[in-house]
C-alpha cells in the first residue's frame, strides 16, 4: 500500500532568496529521481482492458483538456534541506578536512527551508509549447501571509506541465507498463489507481507513480480526471563536493520537497486570449530604467539607479520567452532569470489598445482567492490606464499608454513586517524598446 503524504513538515526557517527553477529554492538541490513525464517512462505500446484508452507509440499527447491561457494552479510547497545532514563544506583552519591543495575544511549541518503558496498560471502557448508564469508567495515562519518574493516562469512541454499536469491517456498508459508489485526497487517506476483525499476532504480517483533512485525517491499522485498534479514529494541526498575556498554558502546536498494541490480555477481577463499587441509583435528587446530605495519616518532618502532589460528568447502568436536581466547602481554583477509575457499575463507587457479603452475605474480584473491579491482599474485619463495590484503587504501600480498599450511605468511598493511604516519602493519606467 503506497504511504499517505505527510500530515507536516517542520519549517526551519523562512528563506528570504530563492533560487530559480521549476520549483522556488529547489534548482540548486541535487537532482531528483527521473520524472515519469520524462525519458525514464517506458515506451508506450498497446494495451487492453477498461479505462482510458492506451497511448500508441507514435501518437502526441496534448495538453489536458482544462490546460489553456488563464487557468491558474495553486500548490503549497515546502522545501529544505535537512538539518543535521552534510549540506555542504565551510572552509576553516581548524577543519578535519583537506582538499587537493591543502585547504581545510568543515562540515556544514544547518538546515535551510521555506514555504508558500506557487501559483503556475498559463500565459499562453501552442500545440507543443506552453508559458508558465509561476510566482512564489512566501510565508515568514508560522505568519501565513503571502509575501510575492519572486517569480520562476518557464517554458514547459504541453503534454506534461513539467510534472505539474499529466494527461489521463498517458497515466492510462504508465499504469498499464508499471504495475504495482511489492515494494519499489531502485531504477524502476511503479503506479497505482488510488483514492487520494486532500486536505480540505476532496476525494479524487487518482494515479499513484513511486520512483526509486540510487540516492532518491520521488512520488507523484495525478487526478485521473483533470490530469492535475495533486500532490509531489522528492528526498534526494547526495555527497557534498568541495567548494571553491572563495565561496561561503554551503551547498544542500540532503534535500526535501513537498507539493500539494490547492485549487485550479481559470481567470477572466478583459485581454485574455488576444493575441499579442502590434506594439509588442516583432520585439527584441524591452528596457525599463529608475531607482529603487526604503522610505519611512526618519530615513534619509537613499535611492540606487535600477536598470532592467528584457530580451525576447522566443516568441508564439500570444506569448513570449525572456530573458530578464536587473542590475543595480555598484552590484557587480546582474541578476538574471527567466520570464514569460502573454493574454494570460496579469497584468502583461503590453495590452490591445481597444481593452484599454473600455476599461473603467473601480473595474476588478482578478481577486484571488488563495493569495488575497485583488487587481483593478485604479486611473484612466486621455492618455494612460493605471491598473493596480494590492496585497496583504504589497501594493504595484502598473501605468499603460492608450495608444500603442505598453506597460510604460510600474511602481511597487513593499511594506515591512516589523516596521509597517517603512516602504521599499521600485519604480521603472518604460526607456526604449526594439
Amino acid at each position: 500500500m503506497p504511504p499517505s503524504p505527510p500530515s507536516g513538515f517542520k519549517i526551519l526557517a523562512a528563506c528570504a532568496i530563492l533560487c530559480a527553477g521549476l520549483l522556488p529554492a529547489c534548482k540548486k538541490s541535487p537532482g531528483p529521481a527521473p520524472s515519469p513525464n520524462g525519458p525514464a517512462a517506458p515506451a508506450e505500446r498497446p494495451g487492453e482492458g477498461t479505462g482510458p484508452r492506451p497511448v500508441p507509440a507514435k501518437e502526441r499527447i496534448p495538453a489536458p483538456d482544462g490546460v489553456r491561457p488563464g487557468l491558474r494552479l495553486t500548490f503549497y510547497l515546502m522545501t529544505g534541506s535537512l538539518s543535521g545532514s552534510v549540506n555542504g563544506w565551510v572552509p576553516d583552519e581548524e577543519g578535519n578536512f583537506r582538499d587537493a591543495q591543502g585547504r581545510l575544511y568543515s562540515t556544514e549541518r544547518k538546515g535551510y527551508s521555506s514555504h508558500g503558496l506557487v501559483q503556475a498560471t498559463v500565459v499562453g502557448g501552442d500545440e507543443n509549447t506552453i508559458a508558465l508564469a509561476e510566482p512564489f508567495y512566501l510565508f515568514n515562519g508560522n505568519d501565513p501571509t503571502p509575501l510575492l518574493k519572486s517569480s520562476t516562469d518557464s517554458l514547459v512541454a504541453a503534454e506534461n506541465g513539467g510534472d505539474l499536469w499529466m494527461h489521463p491517456r498517458r497515466q492510462a498508459r504508465i499504469l498499464r507498463e508499471n504495475p504495482w508489485a511489492g515494494a519499489p526497487l531502485p531504477g524502476r517506476i511503479m503506479a497505482r489507481t488510488m483514492a487520494w483525499r486532500d486536505e480540505a476532504g476532496r476525494t479524487y480517483q487518482a494515479t499513484y507513480i513511486a520512483e526509486i533512485g540510487d540516492a532518491s525517491r520521488a512520488t507523484y499522485v495525478y487526478d485521473q480526471a483533470s490530469g492535475y498534479l495533486l500532490y509531489l514529494s522528492r528526498l534526494t541526498r547526495e555527497a557534498p563536493a568541495i567548494r571553491d575556498h572563495s565561496q561561503m554558502l554551503p551547498d544542500s546536498v540532503s534535500y526535501a520537497t513537498f507539493l500539494s494541490f490547492r485549487g485550479a480555477r481559470q481567470l477572466n481577463l478583459p485581454w485574455l486570449g488576444r493575441p499579442l499587441p502590434d506594439s509588442l509583435r516583432g520585439a527584441e528587446a524591452i528596457s525599463y530604467r529608475g531607482q529603487f530605495g526604503l522610505q519611512g519616518p526618519g530615513i534619509a532618502p537613499t535611492l540606487l539607479a535600477l536598470a532592467v532589460d528584457f530580451q525576447v528568447s522566443r516568441a508564439g502568436s500570444n506569448w513570449m520567452w525572456l530573458r530578464v536581466r536587473s542590475q543595480t547602481k555598484g552590484s557587480v554583477l546582474p541578476e538574471e532569470s527567466n520570464g514569460v509575457n502573454g493574454s494570460g499575463s496579469l497584468p502583461p507587457l503590453a495590452i490591445p489598445p481597444d481593452i484599454l479603452a473600455g476599461l473603467a475605474v473601480g473595474q476588478i480584473i482578478d481577486r484571488d482567492p488563495l493569495t488575497g491579491f485583488t487587481v483593478r482599474v485604479f486611473k484612466t485619463d486621455n492618455q494612460y490606464v493605471t491598473l493596480q495590484t494590492d496585497g496583504p503587504l504589497q501594493t504595484t501600480t502598473f501605468v499603460f499608454e492608450k495608444a500603442g498599450g505598453l506597460l510604460v511605468r510600474r511602481v511597487s511598493q513593499e511594506r515591512m513586517p516589523a516596521t509597517p511604516r517603512n516602504v521599499l519602493v521600485h519604480d521603472i519606467q518604460l526607456a526604449g524598446i526594439q
